[in-house]
């Protein structure tokens, strides 16, 4: 490949130069011909290559929250739906009350391997029925 083409990679083929991929990387030229015709550092080049790696790899970390958050709601609709039943079912109050620590360890578990904190503080800034309506469950509870 002449200088300028794109380069084949083992992903597939990459908009920058081969010499451009080599110098960011700080590989040496073993061809003595072409190390006595680069002289210069290429260094806009190289700086648009590592912008390009910079994107990418934010793209990998928006990913990484995005199926962390996925993960999160999924396990949160199973332990309302688990929690709906128990609570259908009526059962007696002691296996009620474990069925309940069950759920909320269970999610509590889920959100720490999802690696999220969820604020208190900002759930009820933003969600002020929910609040309201969670705060009247809760006291009928413990009636």
């Amino acid at each position: 490949m002449g200088p300028g083409k794109p380069s084949a990679t083992r992903r597939g083929t990459t908009a920058f130069p081969r010499e451009v991929i080599e110098h960011a990387l700080a590989h040496g030229i073993a061809d003595k011909a072409e190390t006595a015709y680069q002289r210069g550092s290429l260094f806009d080049k190289r700086r648009h290559l590592m912008g390009d790696w910079a994107k990418a790899c934010q793209h990998v970390e928006i990913i990484s929250r995005w199926l962390r958050l996925e993960w999160l709601r999924i396990r949160s609709e199973q332990i309302f739906r688990e929690l709906h039943r128990a609570f259908l079912s009526n059962p007696a109050p002691h296996i009620l009350g474990a069925q309940i620590m069950e759920a909320f360890s269970t999610y509590e578990a889920t959100k720490s391997s999802a690696n999220i904190v969820l604020s208190t503080r900002i759930f009820d800034e933003l969600n002020p029925s929910l609040t309201q309506e969670w705060t009247d469950i809760k006291a009928s509870l413990t009636q």
